[in-house]
C-alpha cells in the first residue's frame, strides 16, 4: 500500500496504537475521529457538517527505541510463524 493510513473510530484515540501502527507500517497515520465512525457516517448522509474541521496532523513513524525494535521483533516473530506453518 501507499499513502496515509487512516484510522478512525475509538482506536484513534489511542496514542500507543497510533504510534505503533505508525511505525510498524512505516507510514504516516491520521486519526480522522475517535467517536464511532459508522454513526458519523450515518449523520452525515443528513448533509455536511455545519463546522469545518482542520485537517489532523499526521502521526509520523517513530524511527527511535523502543518503538522500531518491537515493530522489528514483531515482524520477526510473525515470519517465523508463517515459517513454521509450512
Amino acid at each position: 500500500a501507499a499513502g496515509p493510513v487512516i484510522v478512525e473510530g475509538p482506536f484513534g484515540g489511542n496514542a500507543a496504537f497510533v504510534r505503533m501502527l505508525a511505525t510498524a507500517t512505516g507510514r504516516p497515520v491520521i486519526v480522522a475521529g475517535q467517536g464511532a465512525g459508522t454513526g458519523l457516517g450515518a449523520a452525515l448522509l443528513a448533509g455536511p457538517l455545519a463546522i469545518a474541521r482542520p485537517d489532523p496532523a499526521p502521526e509520523l513513524p517513530d524511527r527511535g527505541r523502543p518503538w522500531s525494535d518491537y515493530a522489528a521483533a514483531w515482524r520477526t516473530a510473525v515470519a517465523k510463524r508463517w515459517a513454521d506453518r509450512s
